[in-house]
């Protein structure tokens, strides 16, 4: 009996299952026999396989499909490392050798195409994609890209029983596929496996190699179909016992119906979490697939700390998990060669939650209760008494290595006479570390292949073509950048979007981003709007939003920003909050604060007053340039949005400013070194002053 409120996984034996084993032990024939074959018939139907082979566990099966497929010494295998450890282990008992790739995204823990592909040697003779939680992840991009080239593609779909993507079954899209039946798996027995495969030789192989090469099972004898055997390759001991197969085939005939429930709870879990901050779901719904929802897992905000968190929840009664730790960290596996980014955020951040068929709506209310208090409290830097703001306080390069590994992209400026001692410091201790790749631009295009910080200056044209170039290089090398934010004011803001022959490039770049799907935001300077160029603002954005989508532009979110210019102008934060709703009611706007000095900073709006946070750090307090006045004709310039904009709500970043971060022909001067870590951007429902 489990001691947990809320356990991980929960098994509940149903009278039909215990019937089902009972009747398997009364037959008098317990070893792989007639229930067996029953079983693996009903699940090759199930699956549409073709051909289904029983074993004793999944390890099994992941071992049978590499050594069946001919995998062996010399040969290598691209894997993710973000598995349990058997998906690795299984094809070194060929002989051959595990070449670890990254996964999707951080919030998209499957196997990357693209990281696939620059993990290939002319040794790569398979790859070993993974259904993480039942999801397909990019299966298909993995079975078009093996078959190009040549390569197997097996499936461990230990997860994904049940998993369908446009109507096919995971395990099936491979050579072949294998399934585990563990005590915690969907389809749950204790220990099982089971290999599928569309291949009738590679079914006939694996046959043997399931039992010791033997040409003849002991059942075959029992009936009457063989006398005597042979044994023509050295095959293994996987043979699964007639109790646990007469159970599998009980607990499949209600699988897709506890896979439904499982949907259920997911889309409830979803919906819950929402609205807490600091905590993103991963495993994004697919509409054209029907999942098996094995997992529920949520990713932290780097500002939270993991095990404290954990922590707390088992102190309410409820059970995580973390799936997984990266196989390339293990001792057996670990290599200096391996960097997978992408692969140690998740693994650092990521908590599984507890997810089975029969959790009541009770027990998944009182998870959600926890990990929101857990997550508000857990903070891993704690806040400071400046009003309520954050505290500031000196952060070193190595610091901000442990909050989010990023390559840096560092422009020619960096070898430029104005560059600040303190700033190349940083770029040195970056480009030591092992985690960061400094490079310069001229470089970038073949070094990179992560998410990229960006410094540019704020000219419309400019950004959107900066912002082009990173969405060209995702889809050429694997860059993740989903969100790109529009900034509209500035330099543009009398002419709106810029002189006429400025707008076809603006909309030109929109659209090219739009159609490699991403999601476009529009970001507003309102105060600049009113308080610098005398526009209203409920009519500039009324107009803009309208060219924007009567030419086809998708708006997605908006984002807004109140400033020092509002305060020292006499006007409130809510003034311009207000303009979104009233110019595009229902579009998600995201509240923003500007970035400067500390002084500014902290008198911007006050921003605890309306409920939000955020977090900022920086070098020294002799790092920011503070000397913030109006110039002869009140238009000094403030440094403030330093290029955040392009990451997602919740996104973590370092972002290492340059001295020449503005244009020079507003007359104000450059920030010097900066490097920000631990921005949260404001997400979901806008919050307003108390009362």
């Amino acid at each position: 009996m489990s001691h947990w409120k809320v356990p991980l996984a929960d098994v509940v034996a149903t009278q039909a299952d215990i019937d089902a084993v009972v009747d398997a032990y009364r037959s008098g024939w317990w070893t792989m026999g007639p229930r067996t074959e029953s079983f693996e018939a009903a699940f090759a139907a199930y699956s549409g396989a073709g051909h289904a082979i029983a074993v004793t566990n999944g390890t099994a099966a992941l071992h049978l499909i590499c050594a069946g497929t001919g995998l062996g010494p010399g040969d290598e295998v691209v894997a993710p490392s973000l598995t349990f450890v058997a998906t690795v282990n299984a094809i070194a008992y060929t002989g051959a050798r595990p070449v670890f790739a990254d996964v999707a995204g951080p919030t998209e823990p499957w196997l990357s195409a693209r990281s696939v592909e620059a993990a290939l040697t002319p040794r790569t003779k398979a790859v070993m994609a993974m259904s993480y939680g039942g999801h397909p992840g990019e299966i298909e991009e993995l079975r078009e890209f093996c078959a190009g080239r040549g390569l197997i593609l097996l499936e461990d779909a230990a997860h994904g029983a049940g998993s369908r993507l446009g109507g096919r079954h995971l395990g099936t899209f491979g050579r072949a596929g294998a399934f585990s039946f563990f005590s915690n798996k969907n389809l749950g027995i204790g220990e099982g496996g089971m290999v599928v495969t569309r291949d009738g030789d590679l079914a006939a192989r694996l046959r043997l190699l399931r039992s010791h090469g033997m040409t003849a099972l002991t059942w075959d004898r029992h009936r009457g179909h063989a006398s005597e055997y042979d044994v023509v390759e050295l095959g293994f001991n996987y043979r699964i016992d007639e109790a646990r197969a007469a159970l599998a085939e009980e607990r499949l005939s209600r699988l897709d119906q506890e896979n439904g429930s499982r949907a259920r709870l997911d889309e409830r879990y979803r919906a819950a979490l929402a609205d807490v901050p600091r905590v993103e779901p991963a495993l994004p719904p697919r509409p054209d697939s029907v999942l098996a929802h094995h997992l529920f897992t949520v990713v932290l905000d780097a500002a939270v700390d993991r095990d404290r968190v954990r922590a707390a929840l088992a102190e309410r009664g409820v059970q995580t998990s973390v799936h997984y730790p990266p196989v390339h960290r293990f001792s057996t596996y670990a290599s200096p060669a391996y960097d997978l980014p992408v692969t140690d955020l998740y693994a650092s951040r990521a908590v599984t939650l507890p997810m089975f068929a029969h959790m009541t709506e009770a027990q998944q209310d009182l998870v959600v209760e926890a990990l929101s208090a857990a997550t508000a409290s857990a903070t891993a830097v704690p806040a400071g008494d400046n009003g309520g703001m954050p505290a500031w306080r000196p952060m070193q390069a190595e610091e901000a290595l442990r909050l989010r590994p990023l390559r840096v992209l560092a422009r020619p400026w960096t070898e430029r006479r104005f560059v600040h001692r303190d700033y190349e410091r940083v770029l040195h201790e970056l480009s030591d570390s092992r985690r960061f790749n400094v490079v310069p631009l001229r470089e970038f295009r073949e070094a990179s292949t992560d998410r990229v910080v960006v410094g540019m200056r704020h000219d419309v044209d400019e950004r959107l073509g900066a912002a082009l170039e990173l969405a060209r290089l995702e889809a050429r090398h694997g860059i993740r950048a989903t969100y790109f934010v529009l900034h509209t004011a500035r330099y543009y803001a009398k002419a709106g979007w810029g002189s006429a022959e400025r707008r076809p490039s603006i909309l030109g770049h929109l659209r090219e981003l739009q159609d490699m799907g991403h999601e476009i935001g529009w970001h507003n300077d309102l105060v600049t709007l009113q308080c610098v160029h005398g526009i209203e603002p409920r009519e500039y954005l009324a107009n803009e939003l309208e060219w924007l989508r009567s030419n086809g532009i998708d708006i997605r979110g908006t984002a807004s920003h109140g400033s020092y210019w509002a305060r020292r102008l006499g006007y409130h934060n809510n003034y311009f909050f207000d303009d979104f709703e009233e110019v595009a009611p229902g579009l998600p706007n995201r509240d923003i604060v500007e970035v400067g000095n500390r002084e500014c900073v902290l008198s911007k709006g006050r921003l605890a007053e309306f409920g939000f946070e955020y977090e900022a750090y920086h070098l020294g307090e002799d790092h920011y340039f503070s000397d913030a006045r109006f110039d002869a004709d009140g238009r000094r310039w403030h440094p403030d949005s330093l290029d955040f904009d392009a990451f997602n709500p919740g996104d973590k970043v370092i972002l290492l400013t340059h001295p020449d971060h503005w244009d020079r022909s507003v007359g104000w001067k450059a920030p010097r070194t900066v490097v920000w870590a631990g921005w949260r951007a404001f997400t979901g429902e806008r919050s307003r002053r108390p009362g």
